[in-house]
């Protein structure tokens, strides 16, 4: 029965310790996506380092790592899609050796346009409890978004981080991000490279 109660403190020590850690910093997860919607079922994911490093908090939080991240939408035309997203942090060095689990979903809208493009992404996440993501993306006419800048919030109006994406070809990312200032806290920085790839509908 000890032991029982043990481990079952140990486990709810991990779960407050993971929302608290991570959701009061507002940690931020990589963007594998483009302001515009490729009508159609797009799957993929990618591979970041993330490091996070706040000292303002009691106690104290680091970790840094790899964290993989997988993402999916679905787009019926090219002004709208539902997406989600899933991902884990695999710390080699944290304050209190967990690894520690991102995910998300919620709906993106988008403007239909041919080399300048806005979107917007809604999200339910965990931990951030909900976030905002405006997009701006620069194409190469009649092929694909090559370059997308954007921000991203906590709580859905605190603003978490900023960040860029380069897209070499239609369907990768090499993402870079960075927070934005809070407190005495070192720049959170997360730097990835992601494929996706869309089953269009239709040619556009």
């Amino acid at each position: 029965m000890k032991k029982k109660r043990g481990f079952l403190r140990k486990i709810m020590g991990f779960l407050v310790t993971a929302f608290l850690s991570v959701c009061l910093t507002g940690c931020f997860s990589p963007v594998y996506d483009t302001a515009r919607t490729y009508t159609g079922l797009t799957v993929g994911g990618g591979v970041a380092y993330h490091d996070m490093n706040y000292t303002s908090g009691t106690p104290d939080f680091t970790a840094k790592g790899v964290r993989p991240d997988f993402c999916v939408g679905f787009a019926p035309v090219n002004w709208f899609s539902v997406v989600g997203h899933a991902g884990f942090l695999i710390s080699a060095d944290t304050s209190d050796g967990q690894a520690y689990p991102f995910a998300g979903a919620g709906v993106k809208f988008s403007t239909p346009w041919e080399v300048f493009n806005m979107g917007i992404r809604i999200e339910a996440e965990f931990p951030r409890i909900g976030s905002i993501t405006p997009m701006i993306g620069f194409s190469i006419p009649k092929r694909w978004e090559i370059v997308t800048p954007g921000i991203s919030t906590s709580y859905l109006i605190i603003p978490a981080s900023a960040f860029i994406n380069i897209h070499p070809f239609k369907g990768a990312h090499l993402f870079a991000g960075v927070s934005l200032p809070d407190n005495d806290d070192a720049p959170e920085v997360c730097l990835g490279i992601g494929y996706t790839y869309t089953f269009e509908f239709s040619s556009e």
